[in-house]
């Protein structure tokens, strides 16, 4: 029989224990929810929105997409021009955003809103847009009924076109949206070979088009590897190299494994990029192709899986630490350590691709010591790594941090202003960003430890360059930069005869600039924080002939006859 005293005694012990095993599943379902904490849901975009002469557009429409042309979120630009997003989620890390405005021409751009710095800041010129009339007709001067137009401009093809409309019953169509300046027209019709037009906006009489039946040669663009669920949620965007430009055809879902593609004349291109995600969500898709009249098959390969550990410099698990590979096509899958620093990801679908590897949260980077490619560099903010091989083993170091805090000569905070860090690794650009509204900027995981770094501030002449800085691991750094004063300048581009050019597009002589457009007196107006080097480029960058004038701070760029 057991005594009074030795039941209180159990109970007590038993209490002990039930405790102990509380406490300890409590302490691993806080890192559970720690480790899934590790990355943040949803990102957030402001921004500005101007015309050509820096004046705000009010009531512009915003919206965001993601990388499978779903909608992520709205919003419209206030009196000042700007606008802010609502929380958007961040599978929505690379982004189209589309910006409408009455009175302009679409205006699209590609973002990328990132899982270790969800906040992205961007400024948006709008180009004033125009209307275009005109007939779509057969040779003989019958109309052609349901045919589609599709307009262009002169910085290349995007996903969507600025304009689009189909023909009426006569004919007739009526395009809203065209940029002005020059422009390509491309129109097409069932049984019809394309045709292709090039256009000026604003165009004072009617464009006439006519189309010639039976020529041409139809493209059949087949998606294999893929079941039907995958094959639904894919995109296509075709678009037609003609011989006067490209010209975007627009975005449309893939109902099924085939998508015909009528009437293209002998010796045009058609490239394409199917994009989307597989059933699961979590590994992107995107292929690109070209056809010069033949039918095009297009594999989507299936995800594998990528494993391995982190370690600190001492060799002992990181926990906790959240991980992302990604392709040459940057779709990605995510991944966060366990208690040992073992991770397990799928890996993203591109078949033979190389994969990069890099770490999410803030203050680490990674190595390795082993050989991952061939001629690799074994930079240490990115592991690059062959699919199909053994396990990585990866080192997570505590990476140094350089921030610092942008004013303008009058002392003011200097907001959305380029910045770019370069190292000794790679001259090039390693990692753009832009200050926020307190002129402050962060490079928290890029800025190597053990290698000279610089930082660029501004995109214009008189850029300043601060640096190089060689910093310690797990070292803080703060600077301060003060960029000169700024001076507003009138640019005025005129052709041959004298006549305005609207739409002419400047850039100010520097790498990775930002162009600027002419509005319909061929006027735009540019602060800059010296003295610029302007010249007219064409929508391939290159600088067309041009005599220069300068007045002061009124510059004429007049077109010299090709």
């Amino acid at each position: 029989m057991f005594s009074r005293r030795f039941v209180p005694a159990l109970a007590s012990r038993w209490r002990g224990v039930v405790f102990s095993l509380a406490a300890l599943f409590a302490a691993e379902l806080a890192g559970q929810v720690a480790r899934a904490q590790a990355l943040p849901e949803a990102g957030r975009v402001d921004g500005k929105v101007l015309d050509e002469l820096e004046q705000p557009v009010r009531a512009a429409k915003v919206t965001f997409y993601d990388d499978a042309r779903n909608m992520c979120g709205t919003t419209l630009t206030d009196g000042s021009g700007w606008f802010v997003s609502k929380a958007l989620p961040l599978r929505c890390e690379n982004l189209l955003i589309a910006i409408e405005a009455k009175g302009f021409a679409r205006h699209e751009q590609q973002a990328k809103l990132r899982w270790f710095d969800p906040e992205l800041t961007v400024r948006v010129r709008l180009r004033t847009a125009d209307v275009v009339r005109g007939r779509v007709r057969k040779d003989d001067g019958a109309p052609i009924a349901g045919a589609t137009v599709v307009v262009g401009d002169d910085r290349g093809w995007s996903l969507n076109p600025p304009a689009s409309v189909i023909a009426d019953a006569e004919g007739n169509f009526t395009l809203r949206g065209v940029p002005i300046g020059a422009g390509v027209l491309l129109v097409y019709a069932v049984g019809f070979a394309m045709q292709a037009l090039p256009i000026d906006a604003p165009s004072a009489e009617p464009v006439v088009i006519e189309l010639t039946a039976g020529d041409g040669q139809p493209t059949t663009i087949t998606v294999s590897g893929v079941n039907d669920e995958q094959a639904s949620g894919l995109w296509l965007s075709p678009a037609i190299q003609t011989p006067h430009g490209w010209i975007a055809m627009g975005t449309r879902q893939l109902g099924g494994h085939r998508h015909r593609i009528d009437g293209i004349p002998t010796g045009w291109d058609l490239h394409f990029q199917i994009t989307g995600r597989d059933p699961f969500g979590t590994d992107g898709i995107q292929l690109t192709g070209a056809a010069t009249g033949n039918d095009f098959a297009a594999t989507v390969p299936g995800p594998g899986e990528l494993t391995g550990t982190v370690v600190d410099g001492d060799g002992k698990p990181v926990a906790g630490l959240a991980l992302k590979a990604r392709n040459s096509m940057l779709f990605s899958s995510l991944a966060v350590t366990d208690g040992q620093g073992r991770f397990t990801m799928r890996r993203p679908a591109a078949a033979g691709e190389e994969v990069e590897v890099f770490v999410l949260s803030h203050g680490h980077v990674l190595r390795t010591t082993d050989r991952l490619a061939a001629n690799d560099m074994q930079p240490t903010w990115g592991i690059v790594r062959t699919p199909g091989v053994s396990p990585l083993r990866l080192v997570a170091d505590r990476a140094p941090i350089l921030r610092g805090k942008v004013v303008n000569a009058d002392g003011s905070p200097a907001s959305a202003l380029a910045t770019r860090l370069t190292t000794t690794i790679d001259s090039g650009r390693v990692w753009d960003s832009s200050t926020d509204g307190d002129g402050s900027f962060e490079f928290g995981r890029w800025a190597i430890a053990a290698q000279d770094v610089t930082v660029q501030v501004g995109d214009q002449p008189a850029a300043v360059m601060v640096g190089p800085f060689k910093l310690q691991e797990g070292e803080t750094k703060d600077i301060e930069v003060r960029m000169p004063a700024t001076h507003a300048y009138t640019f005025e581009v005129r052709d041959a005869t004298n006549r305005p050019v609207p739409g002419a597009r400047l850039a100010l002589g520097q790498p990775h600039a930002t162009t600027y457009f002419t509005n319909r007196e061929g006027r735009c107006v540019v602060t800059c924080y010296a003295a610029p080097q302007p010249c007219v480029v064409d929508q391939r960058g290159r600088a067309l002939g041009a005599a220069v004038t300068a007045h002061g701070r009124s510059w004429q760029l007049r077109l010299l006859p090709r």
